[in-house]
């Protein structure tokens, strides 16, 4: 799995994390508002996925 993926920011490329190794390091995380975050992040992922 890669860790990051190149978008464009008005014709600017920039890295940054992917989804996936996001959820990963917040599953990690016991604070609540990283556990909380992982309900919208996976969500996300979800909703991705099916598109």
């Amino acid at each position: 799995m890669t860790d990051s993926e190149e978008l464009d920011l008005g014709g600017i490329p920039i890295r940054v994390i992917t989804l996936e190794r996001l959820i990963a390091i917040k599953e990690k995380l016991t604070r609540p508002k990283d556990q909380v975050m992982l309900l919208v992040l996976r969500a996300t992922l979800d909703e991705r996925r099916r598109s």
